[in-house]
């Protein structure tokens, strides 16, 4: 807590986005008791975020390594194996590790091998990498290499089976070459169709991934996403009923893509940012969720701006560049009269008459939208609304880009960094980045930056 009083960020904290681990929701607890000590009401459940990817990795690390021998799909409590809370046992281990339905990831060649045609590529990946005569071979074939998964990244499985759908053909002949060693391991052509199954179920997950990283990707666009991936398990249950395994695979990826699709529903944050974007507002909700969840949604949204609709924003749309009078300037003729030109009805409304303007696409992002003059004269309360709501990143991907970047700058020989001086360099290093770090050259060379500092 010591972090917010140096940057003096006690009064601003507003959402908090992270992975689904439970030391999260301890951390929104531990703030929201050190907030209220400083007279600040925080809901720790309310201003709690899931990053995005974290949950299209969690879902498709399911699909990949569900337990395919029991037709039977877990509720999300047994797939959690708590009592449906995101608390771990303190032992480190988070939820894509093993737990109650679902089987730890195959080990050595035969476990892969008994995981099915997805197994065996990923075998046929190690051994094209396990000598450099193999490599050279594959590489002199295909005129490229075939990426290997690893533990922690779905997509570095869909970009494996990409590759190998494209080069099915000198895989093929590949395997064939080296059929003395890769004989358990060959691919069927019935194989190959599961493959190609199994990509194109994975295809939109890797579309959402992309549309919800990067700076310009907020939280409008993940219940969006989320919802696109909820037609997609629809369509895909229906393609495969006929496929038992694939359709048990489904199923149980989908009790973890629902599980935290319905934890959206604690945060009226989710439901505000479709709202506050003007291409989808109230007519979004009305068309695309069940009518169960529209009231809730409707009403939560409602209700968190009506904590914005007393606040005293400045009212840009009553401004002009020909008088500008200061407060001391004013007597008590012209403050009454202020007062009852910006009457608290016209605040109230602002909401409303936002919800009444048509609908209609926009050039740009939706906060992009919101940061115009033209909508912070119109609804001066309801645009600090949406830019605080549009601010929120669909995912937590870029402090984990900066947390990675500090094992670069903490290397073996400089192991002897103080804290301090790693806090320093790796803020100076993001500000450099994002062009917070007015008057740096960064077309300067190294040897001049270091006299510079």
């Amino acid at each position: 807590m010591s972090a917010l009083r140096d940057y003096d960020i006690v009064k601003k904290i507003g959402y908090i986005i992270g992975d689904n681990h439970g030391s999260n929701d301890t951390l929104c607890r531990s703030l929201e008791t050190y907030l209220s000590n400083e007279d600040i009401e925080w809901d720790p459940v309310k201003h709690r975020i899931r990053c995005m990817g974290h949950v299209l990795n969690l879902a498709v690390q399911y699909f990949l390594f569900g337990d395919n021998t029991s037709n039977e799909v877990d509720e999300p409590n047994e797939v959690d194996g708590s009592d449906g809370s995101d608390e771990s046992d303190g032992s480190g281990t988070d939820e894509t590790e093993v737990q109650s339905g679902k089987k730890k990831k195959p080990r050595g060649k035969k476990g892969w091998r008994q995981m099915g045609p997805l197994g065996k590529l990923h075998n046929i990946a190690v051994f094209i990498r396990s000598s450099v005569p193999r490599f050279d071979d594959f590489e002199s074939l295909a005129h490229r290499t075939l990426p290997l998964d690893n533990s922690t990244r779905w997509n570095s499985w869909h970009e494996m089976l990409s590759v190998a759908i494209e080069k099915e053909s000198v895989i093929d002949e590949y395997c064939k070459k080296w059929f003395n060693k890769l004989k358990d391991d060959y691919l069927s052509p019935e194989d190959w169709t599961f493959l190609r199954a199994i990509a194109k179920f994975l295809q939109p997950f890797h579309r959402a991934t992309l549309e919800t990283e990067g700076d310009n990707a907020t939280i409008d666009r993940l219940l969006w996403t989320m919802d696109i991936l909820s037609k997609h398990y629809d369509s895909s249950l229906r393609l495969h009923s006929s496929n038992t395994r694939l359709k048990t695979d489904i199923k149980r990826s989908r009790v973890i893509f629902d599980k935290y699709y319905k934890k959206t529903e604690e945060s009226p944050a989710y439901a505000a940012a479709i709202i506050l974007h003007p291409s989808r507002k109230v007519r979004y909700i009305q068309r695309n969720w069940k009518r169960d969840l529209q009231k809730p949604a409707l009403n939560g949204v409602k209700k968190l701006w009506e904590s914005y609709r007393e606040l005293d924003a400045l009212d840009l749309s009553t401004a002009s560049d020909e008088i500008s009078l200061l407060a001391d300037e004013l007597d008590f003729f012209d403050m009454a009269g202020r007062d009852l030109d910006n009457d608290r009805g016209r605040r109230a409304d602002e909401y409303e008459a936002y919800l009444s303007r048509g609908h209609g696409k926009i050039k740009g992002s939706a906060l992009d939208w919101w940061l115009r003059d033209e909508q912070r004269k119109a609804w001066p309360r309801l645009s600090q609304m949406a830019i605080d709501i549009l601010s929120i990143p669909a995912m937590s991907d870029e402090p984990e880009r900066v947390f990675s970047g500090a094992r670069r700058t903490i290397s073996w020989s400089r192991a002897k960094l103080g804290s301090t001086a790693i806090e320093q360099t790796q803020c100076l290093k993001s500000w450099m980045r994002s062009g917070l770090a007015y008057g740096y050259d960064q077309d300067q060379d190294s040897d001049s930056t270091s006299d510079t500092q």
